[in-house]
């Protein structure tokens, strides 16, 4: 029913599948360390965002983000003591990385952003950002696929900080978290390695992001000059010119073109 989109079936079967566990002694006691219950709340959470049901998203992360600290916690015991009979179940490990938490408190954070509570989203945001770079000093033992999706996911983190404060207008930090992601997405030749649609994506959209900064300062030519950029971005990187993101970045490039027409002549351009 997910994968076609038909996310109010969805959410009845996994209601179901929670049931289950509250009828099952046997399974209460094992929920909060299997990976099936995790998987449940997480699921359960990404359909209610979908159907715009953000306070019972937040109520199925957060669920599933107790399984988690939960887990890790007795992992993290487990390989003090040298006691791997007491760890998680093997299939749990990949859903309690520094990564995967990181990933639930940013959509925690998301469903605050989208009821309008950007304060809040931001300290969920810096939280995840805290726990991706706890781990920071043990990344060159990472296997390549684990370091790029640990990547992904920081860079993703700074993006979403650099929404909530253009949201709360903390102009400043919001253009260093844009500027960052790009810098880091594109760090150590990954500009030219990683041709990925998802990154080509993330990169647009923090071109775009500035851009809406200039915009919302009256900065009308920088903010024009910003979507050209973004457009010369896309296209260099094959990005279809039909994609959301493209056609959403000619739009604000048109209206910020006639913007800059009807401005007052004195109007004053911000630094960006």
């Amino acid at each position: 029913h997910m994968r076609r989109k038909e996310f109010e079936e969805a959410i009845k079967f996994l209601l179901d599948a929670i049931h289950t566990y509250d009828e099952d002694a046997v399974e209460i006691e094992n929920a909060g360390r299997t990976t099936a219950a995790l998987q449940v709340w997480r699921n359960l959470g990404e359909c209610y965002t979908q159907v715009q049901k953000f306070r019972s998203a937040e109520g199925a992360f957060l669920k599933a983000l107790q399984i988690q600290k939960d887990g890790r916690k007795l992992q993290d015991m487990a390989e003090r003591l040298n006691l791997a009979v007491i760890g998680v179940d093997k299939p749990l490990l990949k859903l309690i990385t520094d990564t995967s938490i990181a990933d639930t408190i940013c959509r925690i954070g998301k469903t605050r952003a989208a009821v309008g509570d950007h304060p809040t989203a931001l300290d969920f945001f810096m939280q995840a950002l805290a726990i991706l770079h706890r781990g920071a000093n043990n990344d060159k033992n990472l296997p390549n696929q684990e370091l790029m999706e640990k990547r992904d996911q920081l860079t993703h983190t700074l993006y979403c900080i650099a929404e909530a404060c253009r949201a709360t207008n903390d102009v400043d930090k919001a253009l260093a978290m844009y500027e960052m992601s790009i810098k880091l997405r594109n760090s150590n030749g990954a500009d030219r390695q990683d041709k990925r649609l998802s990154t080509h994506i993330h990169c647009l959209s923090c071109h775009v992001g500035i851009g809406d900064l200039c915009s919302n300062s009256k900065a009308y030519s920088k903010a024009a000059k910003k979507f050209k950029e973004a457009l010369s971005y896309s296209a260099i990187n094959l990005v279809k010119e039909s994609h959301p993101m493209v056609v959403m970045t000619r739009q604000k490039l048109k209206d910020a073109e006639e913007a800059l027409v009807t401005a007052p002549p004195d109007d004053t351009e911000v630094a960006m």
